[in-house]
This record gives C-alpha cells, sequence and structure tokens, in this order.
C-alpha cells in the first residue's frame, strides 16, 4: 500500500520533533518551564482541576470543583503564552481531551458550556485567546528579527 505524506504533515511532525515541543507538550516539565514562561502553570492547575472534577462522584463536592475547574480554566485562557514552548503547550492543551480516554471536550470547546452556566467572562476570555495566541506569535517573531 502506497503511503501519501502531505507538507502539512511533514510540518507537524518536524514541529512535534523539536526538543522544545516535546518538552511543551509534557506537562511533567511545567515546573521548569514555568520560569520561563506562566501559561505552563495555568495548564497544570486546569489539567489537575479537570481531573479532580472528574473523580469526584459526589454532587455537592462536584459543583465545587467545577467552580475551581472553571477559575482554572479562565486563568489558563487569560495567561498569555512568553514563549514559543508556551504557545505550542497552550495549543496542545487546548486540543486535548479533558478525560484520559478521549471521551471528553477538548479544553476550548469545554468553553461554551461554562459560559452558559459561568457566565460571560469566561465566553469574553475565550472570543479573546485566539487573538492573545496570534499576539504572542507576533512578538516572538519580532524578537526573533532583532
Amino acid at each position: 500500500m502506497k503511503v501519501t505524506v502531505s507538507r502539512r504533515h511533514m510540518l507537524a511532525a518536524a514541529v512535534t520533533m523539536t526538543p522544545i515541543a516535546a518538552l511543551a507538550a509534557n506537562t511533567a516539565h511545567a515546573p521548569r518551564l514555568a520560569a520561563a514562561d506562566p501559561v505552563f502553570v495555568a495548564i497544570e492547575r486546569h489539567r489537575q482541576a479537570i481531573q479532580a472534577r472528574l473523580a469526584e462522584h459526589d454532587d455537592d463536592t462536584g459543583m465545587q470543583l467545577l467552580a475551581t475547574e472553571t477559575d482554572a480554566f479562565l486563568a489558563w485562557l487569560t495567561t498569555p503564552p512568553t514563549t514559543m514552548a508556551g504557545v505550542i503547550a497552550t495549543l496542545n492543551h487546548a486540543s486535548r481531551r479533558s478525560d484520559e480516554d478521549g471521551n471528553g471536550d477538548h479544553a476550548y470547546t469545554h468553553l461554551a458550556e461554562a459560559a452558559r452556566y459561568i457566565g460571560s467572562d469566561v465566553l469574553a476570555a475565550g472570543e479573546r485567546f485566539p487573538a492573545m495566541i496570534a499576539a504572542t506569535l507576533r512578538q516572538i517573531a519580532t524578537e526573533k528579527l532583532l
């Protein structure tokens, strides 16, 4: 069977194979990378809040954990990355499923549900999120040119 590899797949593979991308994709390196980019702490807090909520089966505690998760979600959405590794980690986190088996929402998709129940702050942050990432990339690109 002939396999065709597109340029998009080759570029994606090249990006994900770089050491920085490998570190950014693995939140276990968050403490070391947090000194360079605060978004790693925000991602890790959001990930832990998701896991805590998913593990809870008591309704009252679950509602408290949902509020904690929403706060962590809003913090992540509003923490601009300051490094390319942070941008990569942020976009990886946005595309990850909220549960380990892949049946849950993507972190970024959680936005619509959270906005419906929690309020407009989350929705407004989500609407600004792509522009924040674009601004970070422009800043990084400008720094590289100087």
